[in-house]
Protein backbone atom coordinates (compact mmCIF):
# COMPACT_ATOMS: atom_id res chain seq x y z
CA UNK A 1 0.00 0.00 0.00
CA UNK A 2 2.85 2.35 0.79
CA UNK A 3 4.06 1.93 -2.34
CA UNK A 4 1.02 2.55 -4.34
CA UNK A 5 1.11 5.78 -2.36
CA UNK A 6 4.48 6.88 -3.04
CA UNK A 7 4.35 5.99 -6.88
CA UNK A 8 1.10 7.92 -6.99
CA UNK A 9 3.08 10.86 -4.92
CA UNK A 10 6.10 10.65 -7.49
CA UNK A 11 3.62 10.90 -10.74
CA UNK A 12 1.31 13.44 -9.43
CA UNK A 13 5.11 14.99 -8.59
CA UNK A 14 6.51 14.81 -11.98
CA UNK A 15 4.14 17.23 -13.31
CA UNK A 16 6.36 19.74 -12.41
CA UNK A 17 8.47 19.31 -15.45
CA UNK A 18 5.57 20.40 -17.51
CA UNK A 19 6.24 23.63 -16.22
CA UNK A 20 9.15 23.78 -18.72
CA UNK A 21 7.14 23.65 -21.25
CA UNK A 22 5.00 27.30 -22.75
CA UNK A 23 2.27 25.78 -23.33
CA UNK A 24 1.11 23.64 -20.73
CA UNK A 25 3.14 25.18 -17.62
CA UNK A 26 1.26 28.18 -17.12
CA UNK A 27 -1.85 24.78 -16.88
CA UNK A 28 0.50 23.67 -14.75
CA UNK A 29 0.38 26.20 -12.56
CA UNK A 30 -3.84 27.04 -12.57
CA UNK A 31 -4.05 23.57 -11.66
CA UNK A 32 -1.82 24.51 -8.11
CA UNK A 33 -3.18 27.36 -7.77
CA UNK A 34 -6.50 26.30 -8.08
CA UNK A 35 -5.78 23.40 -5.35
CA UNK A 36 -6.30 26.30 -3.24
CA UNK A 37 -9.57 27.21 -4.43
CA UNK A 38 -10.73 23.91 -3.68
CA UNK A 39 -9.57 23.88 -0.10
CA UNK A 40 -11.73 27.36 0.66
CA UNK A 41 -14.64 25.49 -1.14
CA UNK A 42 -14.41 22.58 1.27
CA UNK A 43 -14.30 24.51 4.24
CA UNK A 44 -17.16 26.70 3.31
CA UNK A 45 -18.74 23.00 1.63
CA UNK A 46 -18.42 21.31 5.41
CA UNK A 47 -20.69 24.01 7.37
CA UNK A 48 -23.65 23.32 4.78
CA UNK A 49 -22.66 19.35 5.10
CA UNK A 50 -22.64 19.49 8.73
CA UNK A 51 -25.89 22.14 9.46
CA UNK A 52 -27.74 19.49 6.71
CA UNK A 53 -26.41 16.40 8.11
CA UNK A 54 -27.41 17.28 11.85
CA UNK A 55 -31.23 18.04 10.67
CA UNK A 56 -31.07 14.61 8.99
CA UNK A 57 -29.81 12.96 11.77
CA UNK A 58 -31.96 14.60 14.31
CA UNK A 59 -35.32 14.43 12.13
CA UNK A 60 -34.91 10.65 11.08
CA UNK A 61 -32.68 8.94 13.81
CA UNK A 62 -33.44 11.11 17.07
CA UNK A 63 -31.89 10.10 20.11
CA UNK A 64 -28.64 8.58 18.68
CA UNK A 65 -26.05 7.26 21.01
CA UNK A 66 -23.18 9.95 20.44
CA UNK A 67 -20.01 8.39 19.28
CA UNK A 68 -17.94 7.93 15.89
CA UNK A 69 -20.73 6.27 13.98
CA UNK A 70 -23.05 9.37 14.96
CA UNK A 71 -20.06 11.26 13.33
CA UNK A 72 -20.19 9.30 9.85
CA UNK A 73 -23.91 9.32 9.48
CA UNK A 74 -23.30 13.29 10.17
CA UNK A 75 -21.60 13.08 6.62
CA UNK A 76 -22.72 9.93 4.98
CA UNK A 77 -26.05 10.97 3.70
CA UNK A 78 -25.08 15.11 2.87
CA UNK A 79 -21.72 13.88 0.87
CA UNK A 80 -23.40 11.82 -1.01
CA UNK A 81 -26.18 13.97 -2.21
CA UNK A 82 -24.00 16.14 -3.71
CA UNK A 83 -22.81 13.62 -6.09
CA UNK A 84 -26.41 12.95 -7.05
CA UNK A 85 -27.66 9.69 -4.23
CA UNK A 86 -30.60 11.99 -3.09
CA UNK A 87 -31.53 8.60 -0.18
CA UNK A 88 -34.92 9.05 -1.34
CA UNK A 89 -36.37 5.87 -0.25
CA UNK A 90 -35.09 7.17 3.26
CA UNK A 91 -37.64 9.86 3.19
CA UNK A 92 -40.43 8.56 1.76
CA UNK A 93 -40.54 5.15 3.64
CA UNK A 94 -39.67 2.81 0.75
CA UNK A 95 -37.35 0.82 3.79
CA UNK A 96 -35.50 -2.45 3.59
CA UNK A 97 -36.86 -5.25 5.84
CA UNK A 98 -34.27 -6.26 7.90
CA UNK A 99 -34.55 -2.42 10.23
CA UNK A 100 -36.05 -2.50 13.50
CA UNK A 101 -37.71 0.39 16.05
CA UNK A 102 -36.50 -2.17 19.14
CA UNK A 103 -33.50 -0.21 20.96
CA UNK A 104 -32.18 -3.19 22.16
CA UNK A 105 -31.55 -4.43 18.53
CA UNK A 106 -30.12 -2.07 17.08
CA UNK A 107 -28.29 -0.35 19.93
CA UNK A 108 -26.28 -4.07 20.10
CA UNK A 109 -25.93 -3.69 16.23
CA UNK A 110 -27.96 -6.84 15.03
CA UNK A 111 -29.85 -4.76 13.40
CA UNK A 112 -30.16 -1.62 11.58
CA UNK A 113 -32.80 1.17 12.50
CA UNK A 114 -35.47 2.49 10.91
CA UNK A 115 -35.24 6.03 9.39
CA UNK A 116 -38.43 8.06 11.21
CA UNK A 117 -40.37 9.51 8.29
CA UNK A 118 -40.73 13.20 8.17
CA UNK A 119 -41.67 14.97 5.58
CA UNK A 120 -39.28 18.10 7.08
CA UNK A 121 -36.82 16.07 5.14
CA UNK A 122 -37.85 16.65 1.45
CA UNK A 123 -38.41 20.25 2.05
CA UNK A 124 -34.29 20.33 4.02
CA UNK A 125 -33.23 18.48 0.45
CA UNK A 126 -34.89 20.19 -1.37
CA UNK A 127 -33.39 23.91 0.04
CA UNK A 128 -29.59 21.53 0.55
CA UNK A 129 -29.76 20.81 -3.42
CA UNK A 130 -30.17 24.40 -4.12
CA UNK A 131 -27.76 25.52 -2.11
CA UNK A 132 -25.33 23.22 -2.99
CA UNK A 133 -26.00 22.42 -6.81
CA UNK A 134 -26.84 25.92 -8.19
CA UNK A 135 -24.90 28.24 -5.27
CA UNK A 136 -21.73 26.35 -4.21
CA UNK A 137 -20.98 24.67 -7.55
CA UNK A 138 -21.19 28.39 -9.02
CA UNK A 139 -19.27 30.03 -6.78
CA UNK A 140 -16.47 26.99 -7.31
CA UNK A 141 -16.53 27.58 -10.75
CA UNK A 142 -16.40 31.95 -10.32
CA UNK A 143 -13.32 31.18 -7.94
CA UNK A 144 -11.78 28.56 -10.80
CA UNK A 145 -12.35 31.43 -13.25
CA UNK A 146 -11.08 34.72 -11.61
CA UNK A 147 -7.60 32.07 -10.59
CA UNK A 148 -7.49 31.24 -14.21
CA UNK A 149 -8.25 34.70 -15.65
CA UNK A 150 -5.23 35.58 -12.95
CA UNK A 151 -2.93 33.20 -14.12
CA UNK A 152 -3.63 33.93 -17.57
CA UNK A 153 -3.10 38.01 -17.14
CA UNK A 154 0.54 37.07 -16.24
CA UNK A 155 0.98 33.99 -18.09
CA UNK A 156 4.03 34.63 -19.96
CA UNK A 157 5.82 35.85 -16.64
CA UNK A 158 5.01 33.74 -14.29
CA UNK A 159 5.83 31.05 -16.96
CA UNK A 160 9.24 32.40 -17.19
CA UNK A 161 9.37 32.57 -13.19
CA UNK A 162 8.71 28.67 -12.40
CA UNK A 163 10.78 27.47 -15.62
CA UNK A 164 14.17 29.42 -14.19
CA UNK A 165 13.16 28.15 -10.56
CA UNK A 166 12.72 24.19 -12.07
CA UNK A 167 16.10 24.97 -14.11
CA UNK A 168 18.16 26.75 -11.11
CA UNK A 169 17.14 23.73 -8.71
CA UNK A 170 18.76 21.20 -11.08
CA UNK A 171 21.36 23.23 -11.83
CA UNK A 172 22.56 23.90 -8.04
CA UNK A 173 21.48 19.99 -6.66
CA UNK A 174 24.87 17.91 -7.22
CA UNK A 175 25.01 15.01 -8.99
CA UNK A 176 25.52 13.21 -5.37
CA UNK A 177 22.37 14.99 -4.06
CA UNK A 178 20.00 12.55 -5.64
CA UNK A 179 21.31 9.08 -4.20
Amino acid sequence: MMYAVTLGTFIINSMQFFLVSKQIGPKVIMIGRMMFDVIFFILIFAVFLFGFGVIYQATMYPNTEPGFPLFQNLVYMPYWQLYGELFLEQFYGALPDDCTENVELYSNGTMDRCPLRNQINTFVLSIYMVVTHIVLVNLLIAMFSHTFTKVQDNNELVWKFHRFSLIQEYYDRSSLDSA
